[in-house]
């Protein structure tokens, strides 16, 4: 106690291996080393010293606890919570081990159950409790909320980008893709957007194949509404046209530039494009290239 009053830790510690090396079934000295460990969150150390007490003396309800709070610390949660569980069961008044299971609920995002525990304890008769209880609550009804928002865009998302995969796949094999499974009109626009930035991000890399299947794809599902055409469509053009331009292949740029003016006949970026690209065409050496998407 010398030691740990001068805050010597270190010679603390050593002197309590010692002790426990000379005398394994020293528990006393083990419960020190054990919650030194636990303090300083070295959780693995301390869940070596609470195991070896608890085959010695395993109904500790107080080391039992320390050792759930040691799981939870290493990521052993399933341990942590049979621990939990089974001094509850022992002692159903064990508020303890009730908030710490609630915690470690929330902690693995079982939310639901976490709430559950917690609006029991507020049943009990203990003074302050409900008070302690309600921000707790509260942050973990949000925290609930979130997680459900979060699982639900993420399966949007998801099924949006399995349906752009089976999409794509139709363009590819020569079908007409099923669009609409994509989403509605502005989430179309959006996926179309990503694989067009995908197809850049590609011809960069010098595979300029799979650009031109992004691009395919992205004109494939864009909807057919005059905003889609406008917003979508013609200002898509002008990004693949300048791309063809790069690349060299100045009738495929040429060819793609008139299918964008289709899309908004008054775009003046493609306006000004086709002028160019015609004077450009004009000019002696312009050679052909391959069909554009």
């Amino acid at each position: 106690q010398v030691y740990f009053a001068r805050k010597e830790l270190v010679d603390g510690v050593t002197q309590l291996k010692e002790v426990i090396a000379l005398d394994p079934g020293w528990l006393k000295a083990r419960a020190e080393l054990a919650d030194i460990a636990l303090k300083y969150r070295d959780f693995g150390n301390a869940a070596l010293q609470y195991e070896a007490i608890l085959k010695q003396d395993e109904k500790n309800v107080s080391v039992r606890m320390s050792l759930a709070v040691s799981y939870t610390g290493m990521g052993r949660y399933d341990q942590a919570e049979a621990l939990y569980q089974a001094l509850i069961q022992e002692d159903g008044d064990n508020i303890d081990a009730r908030w710490n299971l609630a915690n470690l609920y929330a902690r693995i995002g079982k939310y639901g159950e976490a709430i559950a525990l917690l609006n029991e304890l507020k049943g009990e008769n203990e003074p302050g409790l409900a008070e302690q209880l309600d921000p707790l609550l509260a942050r973990m009804e949000r925290e609930q909320s979130d997680a459900t928002a979060r699982r639900e865009r993420q399966q949007r998302e998801d099924a949006r980008a399995s349906a752009v995969a089976a999409a794509c796949n139709a363009v590819q094999g020569g079908k007409k893709p099923k669009a609409e499974e994509i989403g509605n009109d502005q989430e179309r626009v959006e996926s179309a957007w990503q694989l067009m930035v995908e197809a850049q991000q590609l011809v960069q890399e010098g595979s300029v194949p799979d650009g031109e299947r992004r691009v395919a794809c992205a004109f494939g599902i864009l909807p057919e509404t005059e905003g889609a055409k406008i917003e979508a469509c013609a200002p898509m053009r002008v990004m693949w046209t300048q791309i063809l331009y790069q690349l060299g292949r100045i009738d495929d740029a040429v060819s793609n530039t008139k299918q964008g003016l289709e899309c908004d006949p008054q775009n003046p970026e493609l306006l000004l494009i086709e002028q160019q690209l015609q004077e450009l065409s004009a000019q002696p050496g312009a050679s052909p290239s391959a069909a554009t998407p």
